[in-house]
């Protein structure tokens, strides 16, 4: 006897691997599909469960024959069929862009089966691996591939998205999220072009500017060469203050990218320095670095001749006693050593009050300078002149050469470094030597700042 059960299926659904509840009153049977037939068993005896269809599309009934006696029951839920898995396993991407070509793998793919492939548009093609190779030529426009591959009567339907070519967006590399103290003039690095598909168009432009906590501009470079260095002029931005950089490109066909995610910001440093040897900053030269500061120069219109003071007086100063000796005191420690109201009173017996050196620099902002400030002083003597803009006499080769209106035709800089107790080092300008003098003679007193690089 032979009879046909139906059930209706509300959605498509494929049914390898579906489990079914069969059997009469009081009895179940367990099938689980793996072919046109399954056997079951019912406690030792056998009946034939033949599936009409493997695959089946919205509206259609799956149907069971059982040919030994009445099917009576079915058991689960349809949502139970609907993460099974397709008679046709594909795999790969499912999106490409125009001038390209993707390969999907039919991952249950069997020779002995009759296969062909179709697509809406562009060349497919199977090979005798499963290899299904989708190639679309570069004019083809954005949207939807359609992809049908037939496995003897059972068809499979594959849609792979054709995204439009671009320049993709770029990542701001540096500064880095979250970094601090960052200094007046920081440079933006972006990460490189690129586009999709790879290769497809060359670079044209780069831009970037920094947005304000507001959101408003605070700076912008825009459509500049491929290669330019993105370095913010200064006086642009303020201190202690979060910026958000962003950078895109331009391709030469494809235009602009979309601006880099506002995902990276920087916050300015409390206070800025420089930025570069040979440039004034806040009145003063910028003439070298030393010990990881910048050493800040006092122009020629703030240089005078003083004594040292405090004359057979062994200051708290750490002393020096050859000219070669580390100095490991800098300008600014001697100074307020030199200033403080344990010397700044003092009446030596050349009836000199304090350190007047020493007082002279800290009047200007600054420092004496130690030995070793002075021997940088030295090195870059011809910078020095070259980058004050103050217009004053008291030049360092006026210094050097005896010409200087103050120096009275001393060529020395005093250092803030102690030899003996009447005794100080000063370098001569003329030939870089360094000597100690007494500290009741006078020579020139050119002032220092050290600030952060």
């Amino acid at each position: 006897m032979s009879e046909i059960t139906t059930i209706p299926v509300p959605a498509p659904i494929n049914l390898a691997g579906l489990e079914l509840t069969i059997g009469d009153p009081g009895s179940v049977f367990i099938s689980k599909i793996t072919g046109t037939q399954t056997e079951v068993k019912r406690f030792g005896d056998e009946m034939t469960v033949t599936v009409e269809k493997m695959q089946l599309v919205a509206n259609e009934v799956l149907a069971l024959r059982n040919q030994a006696q009445a099917i009576v029951g079915f058991s689960g839920a349809y949502s139970d069929l609907s993460g099974l898995p397709d008679l046709i396993s594909i795999t790969g991407p499912q999106q490409m862009y125009p001038g390209t070509n993707i390969e999907l793998q039919v991952e249950n793919y069997d020779s002995f089966v009759g296969w062909s492939v179709s697509a809406s548009r562009g060349s497919v093609s199977i090979s005798d691996t499963g290899v299904i190779l989708l190639v679309l030529d570069a004019s083809e426009a954005s949207g939807v591939v359609d992809i049908v591959v037939l496995a003897g009567e059972i068809t499979r339907l594959i849609q792979v998205n054709v995204l439009s070519p671009g320049v993709v967006k770029p990542s701001v590399l540096t500064p880095i999220d979250g970094a601090v103290d960052i200094v007046e003039s920081p440079t933006i690095t972006l990460s490189s072009f690129v586009t999709l598909p790879a290769g497809f168009d060359t670079e044209l432009s780069v831009s970037v500017r920094i947005l304000n906590p507001d959101g408003s501009i605070a700076w912008q470079l825009l459509d500049q060469p491929p290669g330019t260095v993105f370095t913010v002029p200064e006086n642009t931005l303020s201190t202690s203050i979060t910026y958000k950089p962003q950078g895109r490109y331009q391709g030469s066909a494809l235009g602009y990218s979309e601006w880099s995610d506002l995902d990276v910001s920087f916050t300015t440093v409390a206070a800025f320095g420089p930025t570069a040897a040979g440039t004034m900053w806040d009145g003063w030269i910028v003439a070298d670095q030393i010990d990881g500061d910048w050493l800040l120069v006092a122009t020629a219109a703030n240089r005078m001749a003083r004594k040292w003071g405090l004359a057979n007086i062994d200051t708290s100063v750490a002393n020096l006693g050859a000219s070669t000796d580390l100095d490991t005191e800098t300008g600014t420690v001697k100074t307020n050593i030199l200033v403080s109201e344990t010397y700044s009173t003092h009446v030596d017996n050349y009836t000199t009050t304090g350190c007047p050196a020493a007082d002279y620099a800290r009047s200007l902002g600054g420092d004496l300078p130690n030995a070793t400030e002075l021997a940088v002083i030295y090195s870059n003597l011809a910078l020095i002149d070259s980058t004050d803009d103050s217009g004053g006499a008291n030049t360092l080769a006026a210094i050097a050469d005896g010409t200087a209106p103050s120096a009275g035709g001393d060529r020395n800089l005093w250092s803030s470094s102690e030899r003996i107790s009447s005794e100080a080092w000063r370098i001569q300008l003329q030939t870089g030597s360094v000597h100690n003098a007494s500290k009741a003679s006078t020579s020139m007193v050119v002032a220092v700042r050290r600030l952060p690089v």
